[in-house]
């Protein structure tokens, strides 16, 4: 028996290259998506991980803050050089406006600050060093103005300064790249304003600065524990809120209703 081969026709052969090509692009955005999935698991993974991560960190870097103490500095020329260099240049900008130096301290928690106060009012110069500058850390500048023990009001270059949610009485506001003339101005129209608008005056400090620091975070402590699940809405603090509150002062904070001024406070009190 003769078998009779027969070609395709140019039809079915046409068909078959067009099922086969279809098959590949099929088996390619497979493979695309395949790998796509791979890489949004591992980028959510490294991002969870990461969050976690930088909530261990922030917990951590809170609880030992709150145990944080400050230590004078005895000789800040022999010990701390860089530091000490630092201070040097500040004093005379401190001295012409009316700042004299209390001194340099250590913070047990890694830092060196160096301290000035003003002769005539309730009013802190400080320039930290976070670590320790020699160690990869930064320097900034803040000032800070205690009405009494328990409202002050703290104007820094660290945008960091608004990490966390602060007690009730405690005003900060940060402006990061300002530099010590814009900060002091920022810091006096503040000052001016709480006293004005927020009827505040000036009244009895108890602590020394060392002291006052250490209260203050022992306090600042307190209040970020009172906060409902605040180990899990920690990483959102370090994402959102430095950013969404530099550069505001604290007009524009009570302004957007985000804090309450003093008064307001204490009709609320008295409600």
């Amino acid at each position: 028996m003769v078998r009779h081969l027969v070609a395709p026709s140019p039809t079915e052969g046409g068909a078959v290259a067009i099922l086969e090509a279809a098959q590949a692009r099929s088996a390619m955005l497979g493979t695309f998506l395949t790998a796509l999935v791979v890489i949004v698991v591992v980028v959510i993974g490294a991002i969870a991980i990461a969050a976690i991560w930088s909530c261990v960190a922030c917990c951590r870097a809170i609880l030992r803050d709150g145990r944080a103490s400050f230590v004078r500095i005895p000789d800040p020329a022999c010990s701390h050089p860089t530091e000490h260099q630092r201070t040097v240049q500040l004093n005379g900008w401190a001295d012409q406006h009316g700042f004299a130096g209390l001194g340099s301290f250590e913070c047990t928690n890694g830092g060196f600050y160096g301290v000035w106060k003003h002769c005539q009012h309730p009013t802190i110069l400080y320039l930290q060093g976070v670590p320790y500058p020699k160690e990869g850390g930064t320097f900034h500048s803040e000032f800070v103005t205690a009405f009494n023990n328990d409202v002050s009001l703290s104007t820094s270059m660290n945008s960091a300064g608004n990490l966390f949610p602060k007690r009730p009485g405690r005003y900060v506001q940060t402006f990061h790249g300002a530099d010590l003339d814009e900060l002091h101005e920022h810091h006096l129209s503040a000052k001016a304003m709480l006293m004005h608008v927020g009827r505040l005056s000036f009244g009895h400090i108890d602590l020394p600065f060392e002291g006052g620091m250490e209260q203050g975070s022992r306090e600042a402590l307190a209040f970020i524990r009172s906060i409902p699940f605040w180990p899990i809405r920690t990483p959102y603090w370090l994402f959102t809120r430095p950013e969404r509150w530099n550069g505001l002062t604290i007009e524009q904070q009570h302004r957007r209703g985000w804090i309450r001024l003093p008064g307001e406070i204490a009709e609320l009190t008295d409600a």
